[in-house]
């Protein structure tokens, strides 16, 4: 069965229930990027829904991988063992995340329906970036805040759901007993088997 937490971020990665408006000339740029993001991801999976999950991954690769700047997002849920990491071995680890990021979402992807988005009107800027904000709303009229924060470069970086839980802080614990547990290489190694558990050995 699927949680509500994963239904709320499903919902809110996709915005499958309703489509976008075109962004004005005028419109914060933060804003703008999280709604073409929502309208891209509505874009690739109306084909891909009920597919293969290969297909539903290489349909949601690309448009997440432009809108999220995976590498920041792999340090920030590392945490402080990031810096004990050798170099050679930190873009392999981001990849190995990206991949288990992405399969986690087309996993989700025939588990989700009904539902739309609001993505309110006002940024807010932080000494580390912008937060913009959204709003799903279920079946029943509930609304939940879905939060993006946005790193100055304009990309995603975290999402935060209730305004407060961070997607990031909830894998921290857990990446860090991997790595306690047999180094850079046990919390690669981890990543990789879940992505493929999820995508078919893809």
């Amino acid at each position: 069965m699927v949680s509500r937490r994963d239904l709320l971020m499903l919902i809110g990665a996709m915005a499958i229930a309703r489509p976008l408006a075109a962004a004005g000339q005028g419109e914060d740029p933060a804003i703008a990027h999280v709604k073409a993001f929502y309208d891209s991801m509505r874009s690739v999976t109306t084909g891909a829904r009920g597919s293969d999950p290969k297909k539903r991954i290489a349909a949601l690769s690309q448009a997440m991988t432009r809108a999220f700047d995976i590498a920041a997002m792999t340090r920030l849920a590392v945490g402080p063992g990031w810096t004990k990491i050798p170099a050679a071995k930190r873009a392999s680890l981001q990849e190995a995340f990206g991949r288990y990021f992405i399969a986690t979402y087309a996993s989700r992807l025939d588990q989700a329906s009904g539902g739309r988005f609001e993505v309110l009107p006002n940024a807010e800027r932080r000494a580390g970036g912008t937060i913009v904000r959204t709003q799903i709303i279920d079946a029943e009229g509930k609304a939940t805040p879905v939060d993006y924060l946005l790193n100055p470069e304009g990309r995603i970086v975290d999402v935060y759901l209730n305004g407060t839980v961070s997607e990031l802080a909830s894998h921290r614990s857990e990446f860090d007993a991997a790595l306690k547990a047999g180094g850079p290489d046990a919390l690669e190694s981890s990543l990789r088997k879940r992505a493929d558990a999820l995508s078919g050995g893809t």
